[in-house]
């Protein structure tokens, strides 16, 4: 195939994005003024467009291209024209790819990493002190739409329920932040005492913060503020990443203080499957290659914010 029918327009947006990708990781600062120039402005503007609309624009969208890109593909094969459904592939690749470039990639690297060690003492002690915590905190939880809105007004911004939840069970995730429509969306079959949290940590994503252990700790700090069921949820959720990191550490005590939950407690954390194991996060090439493998796992940083910067527990 030669150059000139392999779309050389896309073939140059995708070595700019790949090239101002490298910079954002490499170049000190470059990613952080970024963040405050253009993504963060870009993503308010993209959440104002998109926000009154009463569905998720991403889902749609998604929807759209894929019936577009097979009904191409079929009628490519038809008229023998796969050279020309390549080159419109390649051309939608190389969009894609120039807007995670400059919608959201940058803010993986725009701040520092989040330094998270503790000894077994240390999440043995904050588990207890969580379970102390939530011991008076409501057990019963609003309905979705209610928790939506309770989440926006506490994150000052706009969450949407997927429409079709399945994608998202698919990829094995309870919500998402689509930073080319500017949408935090949230699958609204979870737990009703694991919604609201994860609602307000997709709107700090919204917010430009890319790291997951950073925004967890953001979406805490919110919740906390807001009180009521954020805050009860905020801290179940510490108590299952806390709960989830004794477990392969020390067994003996993470049944010592599965024991000391209240039944209430303890039927509200089972209902978010907080006595199952902590599964890892997967991590493919591309996310690899891009530098983002930390960053896209390190969920449980909040175990250690809370226990060394909170509750500042030997």
């Amino acid at each position: 195939m030669r150059f000139k029918n392999c779309a050389p327009g896309a073939l140059c947006a995708l070595l700019a994005g790949g090239t101002f990708m490298a910079l954002c990781r490499f170049v000190p600062g470059l990613a952080a003024s970024w963040r405050a120039a253009f993504l963060r402005p870009a993503g308010k503007m993209l959440a104002a467009l998109t926000a009154p609309l009463p569905f998720p624009v991403a889902e749609i969208a998604a929807i759209t291209l894929l019936a577009c890109a097979a009904l191409s593909l079929i009628r490519c094969l038809l008229f023998g024209q796969i050279r020309r459904w390549t080159k419109n592939l390649l051309r939608l690749t190389a969009a894609l790819l120039a807007g995670y470039a400059l919608l959201w990639y940058p803010a993986y690297w725009a701040d520092a990493p989040v330094e998270t060690a503790v000894s077994d003492a240390q999440i043995d002690a904050l588990c207890g002190r969580l379970i102390d915590r939530l011991s008076g905190a409501p057990t019963a939880f609003p309905g979705v739409q209610e928790t939506l809105t309770l989440a926006g007004e506490a994150a000052s911004g706009a969450v949407k329920a997927a429409r079709f939840p399945e994608w998202m069970e698919l990829l094995g995730i309870s919500g998402m932040y689509v930073p080319w429509t500017g949408e935090a969306l949230v699958r609204p079959d979870v737990s009703p005492a694991a919604l609201p949290f994860t609602a307000v940590h997709e709107l700090m994503h919204a917010r430009g913060i890319a790291d997951e252990g950073l925004a967890n700790i953001a979406a805490w700090q919110v919740c906390q503020g807001a009180g009521g069921a954020l805050a009860a949820s905020a801290d179940l959720w510490a108590l299952r990443y806390a709960m989830g990191a004794l477990k392969t550490l020390d067994e003996d005590a993470w049944r010592a203080n599965a024991a000391r939950m209240s039944q209430e407690l303890r039927k509200v954390f089972a209902g978010m499957n907080g006595f199952a194991p902590l599964c890892p996060t997967s991590k493919n090439i591309l996310q690899t290659a891009a530098g983002l493998g930390r960053s896209l796992s390190n969920y449980d940083a909040l175990t250690g914010w809370l226990a060394i910067d909170i509750f500042h527990l030997n």
